[in-house]
């Protein structure tokens, strides 16, 4: 395996088990605080969020790979603010379309919408950093000439 994809399946590993740490800790405080009944009509609900914000995960890992092949090596800052819009997006939808179609305890899943998306967002922003000081470190030094071969050659 390579060492990229070692990186990879770390990170990912990562947002997967926060994800479902974050996912079980909901459901406990919900059913504490709203009532079992309530919690429980959630479970769905944050399932399906957490794994859309891990395969939405995932699918900008690969398009980030995809990325990098394409441009000889350099990765982009504005792929990661594209994606992060992009999820934000479908964030905006899913709550909309919630709103709209179910209706009930509409609150609770606003409430496990943005901490999902609060989650997502932290590891999606700490492996773009790691991956963009990645690079970085791989990326041979550039020499710049000083000041003082400047002046000289005048």
């Amino acid at each position: 395996m390579s060492p990229l994809s070692l990186h990879l399946a770390k990170t990912e590993g990562f947002r997967a088990i926060l994800l479902a740490f974050v996912s079980i800790s909901l459901f406990l405080v919900e059913a504490r605080v709203l009532g079992r009944l309530v919690a429980l009509q959630q479970v769905p609900w944050v399932t399906g969020l957490a794994t859309l914000f891990f395969a939405l995960g995932l699918a900008s890992a690969g398009i980030r790979l995809f990325w990098k092949a394409v441009q000889n090596g350099k990765s982009r800052m504005h792929f990661y603010l594209l994606s992060r819009f992009g999820k934000m997006g479908i964030a905006v939808v899913i709550m909309s379309a919630y709103a709209i179609c179910v209706e009930d305890n509409l609150l609770t899943f606003a409430i496990n919408l943005v901490a999902l998306y609060f989650i997502d967002m932290i590891c999606s922003t700490v492996a773009a950093a790691q991956w963009e000081h990645r690079d970085k470190a791989s990326q041979p030094a550039r020499h710049t000439p000083s000041k003082d071969n400047e002046s000289s050659h005048s």
